[in-house]
């Protein structure tokens, strides 16, 4: 059996000509992966990703890729700001990929890297009430 975890949070992109606020989850680096989903470019995070002196990396959903970076695909590779933090851009997922639908919408999503032990159960006993979702496939 496979797992993964993610925590919902959203996140707001600056540094692009209008400031967004979209769906913006904590994955594990197993997490496209255990889905079965590869990027339509780029990749997806390794567990090589999660080290303290690495920045922090970023997989975008294609709505956001469209909508904020008008398909250029040199935006992979690019650091981008999320909540005032840097972030690199390492892939983009194609449409068909609708993310686990939340607040914004369909596919309307970004998705940081995070280890459970780490962040995700932090934010999760910091006071944040939201549950912590852990999924698991055979």
């Amino acid at each position: 059996m496979r797992s993964l975890g993610f925590h919902p949070r959203d996140a707001v992109l600056t540094g692009t000509a209008i400031p967004e606020r979209f769906d913006c989850d904590l994955v594990t680096a197993n997490t496209f992966s255990v889905l079965g989903v590869p990027p339509l470019y780029g990749r997806t995070p390794t567990v090589e990703d999660v080290q303290p002196d690495l920045p922090r990396v970023v997989v975008l959903s294609y709505k956001v890729f469209e909508r904020n970076f008008g398909k250029d695909p040199s935006v992979v590779g690019r650091t981008i700001l999320l909540d005032e933090q840097a972030a690199t851009v390492i892939g983009y997922h194609a449409t068909t990929f609708c993310g686990f639908l939340r607040t914004f919408g369909a596919g309307e999503s970004a998705y940081t890297l995070c280890e459970p032990a780490d962040e995700v159960l932090r934010a999760h006993h910091n006071g944040d009430t939201a549950p912590l979702p852990v999924l698991a496939c055979r």
